[in-house]
């Protein structure tokens, strides 16, 4: 429009952006035909056309570009619960999968990266869903975790001792694992200890998978998913079949 070009998200119609991204935030008038091009893991580009421009070209046109990051949630606590005062990981994901603020978590969108404290220890006590210690990854979502670990209660047995997995993967998802371990997840009568794949897709970088069980899949299992792993490491785990 006159004031300036604009432009949201959208997945299949819906939109992700909450409002409108104001893509030239220097100049606001004449600008025009803006293109959009979606990078990998939620990022994007934006260019368009700048009728009123201040370089040095003689017609006055040029041509502008601005990359948008994903939305990053900073985990301030370790807790393995909910609600708040400070961002919990269960709460990062179900701000991230709903693109709204959660417990202390700011809002996340389709892309959203989660940063974990470095080295922390981020132990769970109790399902989430289902078999899931964790909420289902429902986007694209990163967790970055500086060295950090995700674990099941060590003091939990396995199994008759709350049993869960950790991560869960389903259809339309995307798990990204950064520099993180898994380890003692417990999901004796079901796939996957550490991480079920129900759909999604998962992608470690230097993590490592240890110390789950399940009846199939001790540290990962992928059911009608994808799994790619890079620098990482799965071992000691445990399964009925196919550990």
């Amino acid at each position: 429009d006159l004031l300036g070009t604009f432009d949201h998200r959208a997945s299949d119609g819906t939109p992700i952006d909450a409002q409108d991204v104001q893509l030239n935030a220097v100049s606001t008038g004449q600008q025009a035909r803006s293109f959009v091009s979606v990078l990998p893991w939620g990022d994007f580009a934006a260019a368009w056309v700048s009728t009123y421009s201040s370089g040095s070209d003689s017609s006055g046109l040029s041509v502008q570009a601005r990359r948008f990051g994903r939305p990053t949630i900073p985990v301030t606590s370790a807790s393995g619960g909910t609600g708040g005062p400070g961002c919990t990981l269960r709460d990062a994901i179900t701000a991230a999968n709903s693109g709204s603020a959660t417990g202390g978590c700011p809002a996340g969108n389709d892309g959203a990266v989660i940063e974990l404290p470095p080295g922390s220890l981020i132990e769970l006590t109790e399902l989430d869903n289902d078999s899931n210690g964790l909420p289902r990854i429902e986007r694209s979502v990163t967790v970055r975790g500086h060295g950090a670990t995700i674990a099941r209660d060590s003091a939990l047995a396995c199994p008759m001792g709350s049993d869960f997995r950790l991560f869960e993967a389903a259809a339309g998802g995307n798990l990204t694992l950064e520099d993180l371990t898994i380890a003692n997840g417990c999901a004796p009568a079901g796939s996957g200890g550490g991480i079920l794949s129900s759909g999604g897709s998962v992608i470690l970088r230097r993590s490592t998978i240890e110390g789950n069980e399940a009846g199939v899949g001790g540290g990962i299992a992928v059911s009608g998913g994808n799994l790619l792993a890079f620098d990482s490491t799965v071992r000691r785990n445990l399964a009925g079949w196919r550990g």
